[in-house]
């Protein structure tokens, strides 16, 4: 299953797939409909050097599950919880500049990871609607990663940028693709929800208005529990969840 899962990855995410949109849809749809049978044993292990960070189930009962996907509405409708809280692996990335970058490096606060590529209609239909996430609730609590996948980097991303500017969107490059590989993402745009102790809260596979009622509640509802939680057992001297 993990090979045929990383076949899939390649063939879906590279640009020649735009010509075989219905096989790449059908083979998304697949992996969709096998992804909930799997079992736990199939799950990725814990990255190496996340070893530091709690274990993936613990906390859960702090982050009502049953509150977040009812969250789950309208325009990200397709938003599903995790279940594991696996730790984000904390492969680099880079901006534009080449300066490198990781997951861990935004720990304390809510992230949203947004896989895209220039060569992504819905991706880049979706990314106006993440910058104004940024704008209207980034800050302390709040990061929107806007991570292209494009194989030549940033040639092919700064003149989309050029004629799109997304002023409040942090905009980064991962080339080879290594950090959505080892996240699980088969389609794009693929966005995860990332807790303030860098642990997968859920994903949303497909395009969303992120800066919409139903979006906002959602991402508001993590940094609110998380934050609470987290402040909670700082005050009591022990370790948040």
């Amino acid at each position: 299953m993990k090979c045929v899962a990383r076949h899939l990855i390649n063939f879906c995410t590279w640009p020649k797939s735009r010509n075989n949109l219905a096989v790449c849809a059908a083979l998304i749809a697949f992996g969709a409909a096998t992804a909930d049978a799997r079992s736990t044993a199939s799950i990725t292990p814990l990255p190496a050097d996340a070893s530091h960070l709690s274990s993936p189930a613990e906390g859960i009962a702090r982050l009502d599950l049953t509150a977040l996907a009812a969250l789950a509405t309208g325009e990200v409708a397709n938003f599903t919880v995790s279940d594991q809280r696996n730790p984000v692996p904390s492969h680099a990335f880079t901006d534009l500049a080449g300066q490198t970058s990781t997951i861990e490096n935004y720990q304390g606060k809510v992230i949203v990871v947004n896989f895209w590529a220039t060569w992504c209609a819905p991706c880049k239909r979706e990314l106006p609607s993440l910058d104004r996430l940024q704008e209207r609730v980034g800050g302390d609590d709040l990061a929107v990663l806007a991570i292209s996948i494009d194989r030549r980097g940033a040639d092919k991303v700064q003149p989309f940028l050029d004629k799109v500017p997304l002023p409040n969107l942090g905009v980064f490059l991962d080339q080879k693709n290594k950090l959505g590989r080892d996240m699980g993402m088969f389609g794009l745009p693929t966005t995860v929800l990332v807790d303030q102790r860098g642990r997968e809260v859920g994903r949303l596979i497909g395009p969303a208005e992120w800066d919409s009622d139903e979006g906002i509640a959602l991402v508001r509802y993590i940094i609110d529990n998380g934050s609470r939680n987290m402040a909670q057992r700082v005050g009591t001297g022990t370790s948040p969840e």
